[in-house]
């Protein structure tokens, strides 16, 4: 199995609920050092790897690397992501949206496309990380927000592509979890960050801010568990906060 951002909160959680359960995983960051701190795990079921999602080559190498060194991909946990700026459309850059972009969304893309044909063979399933800002609009987060939404989008018109080749594919929408990412989208907010928290969660039916290995059981049960009947699906992990 490929866990992509793995050394982030979502990522490393997944990994490590994945490990328990046996599965070999080949975990991908930016630097091996940050996957290893964040993870700590260290036998024959786990490999660490450095690269940039972004980069077609690199997606290539996660894809070969994986198949040498476990013999087979059988599901992919398509998580790596950046957050960009929290600003208004007015002081975001061109060059900012397009990083978002390259990140959340191309890399998801070549992920996808360098790991299918593998994942056919195996009745493999793919998970892609999106965000409840992938189904509502979020106040200066316009290339994170254009990012996730985008991310429903191609896991719902590949789970279409490949549903004839027994592939699931299917989306996991995160709300506001206790990770750097989401404290540094909260600067956004124009306030203190004890005084941000109490907003974020107030705004949260449960009234608590979630945490990775809530998101990390959903995804393990999509990537292992789940019916391959459920494909296309674009899942709230949110506390009921996009029920409102």
């Amino acid at each position: 199995m490929i866990v992509t951002g793995a050394g982030g909160g979502l990522g490393a959680a997944t990994t490590r609920q994945l490990h328990e359960r046996g599965v070999n995983v080949l975990a991908v960051d930016l630097d091996v050092g940050t996957l290893e701190a964040a993870i700590g795990l260290h036998d024959e079921r786990i490999a660490y790897l450095s690269a940039d999602v972004s980069n077609a080559a690199e997606v290539e190498r996660i894809a070969t690397t994986t198949v040498q060194r476990f013999g087979r991909i059988d599901a992919l946990f398509n998580n790596a992501a950046t957050h960009g700026p929290a600003a208004a459309i007015e002081d975001y850059s061109e060059e900012e949206f397009r990083r978002v972009l390259d990140v959340n969304v191309i890399g998801v893309w070549l992920l996808m496309k360098a790991t299918l044909a593998e994942l056919a063979r195996q009745k493999g399933r793919i998970v892609n990380v999106s965000s409840i800002a992938g189904l509502i609009g979020w106040k200066n987060l316009s290339g994170y927000t254009a990012a996730k939404h985008a991310v429903v989008g191609l896991t719902r018109a590949i789970a279409i592509e490949a549903a004839s080749q027994d592939v699931a594919v299917n989306a996991l929408c995160p709300g506001s979890m206790d990770t750097p990412m989401l404290w540094e989208g909260a600067k956004g907010l124009g306030v203190d960050m004890q005084t941000a928290g109490d907003m974020i969660a107030s705004a949260i039916p449960r009234g608590t801010i979630g945490t990775p290995e809530e998101v990390a059981q959903a995804a393990t049960w999509l990537l292992l568990d789940a019916p391959s009947f459920i494909t296309g699906a674009a899942i709230p992990v949110d506390g009921g906060q996009t029920a409102t």
